[in-house]
């Protein structure tokens, strides 16, 4: 995560450590779960991440609050997809995986506002 050497705010750099070691746990158990039911995920991150990284790059004097925001903006984002698949889904095992996934997010969701306070 771009943060843990990119931030300003020793707190902000753990907070990117914390979404690097929960990403990778939680993207391991989403490719075991998408193996059980046939489903192949895409590649890598998409475009988004590419230009949002650059951003952060560009206007490193103000990295920590832009970082915090558009971290909080993805995670409303993430959090909407998973309430919409656990209404909405059909495999038990994804909708497992969302509820997991979704107080994971929310906690991140106060954490990310906790820190855009300080901004």
């Amino acid at each position: 995560n771009i943060a843990m050497t990119e931030a300003a705010n020793p707190t902000l750099q753990q907070f990117g450590e914390t979404l690097a070691t929960d990403h990778t746990a939680e993207q391991q158990e989403l490719e075991k779960i998408a193996c059980l039911v046939r489903h192949q995920l895409p590649g890598k991150a998409g475009q988004h991440h590419e230009d949002l990284k650059q951003s952060l790059l560009v206007n490193k004097e103000h990295f920590d609050s832009l970082y915090i925001q558009a971290q909080h903006e993805h995670f409303i984002a993430i959090k909407a997809a998973l309430e919409q698949e656990l209404v909405q889904g059909m495999q038990q095992d994804i909708k497992n995986y969302a509820g997991a996934l979704l107080k994971e997010v929310n906690e991140y969701i106060r954490m990310a506002d906790s820190f855009a306070g300080r901004y």
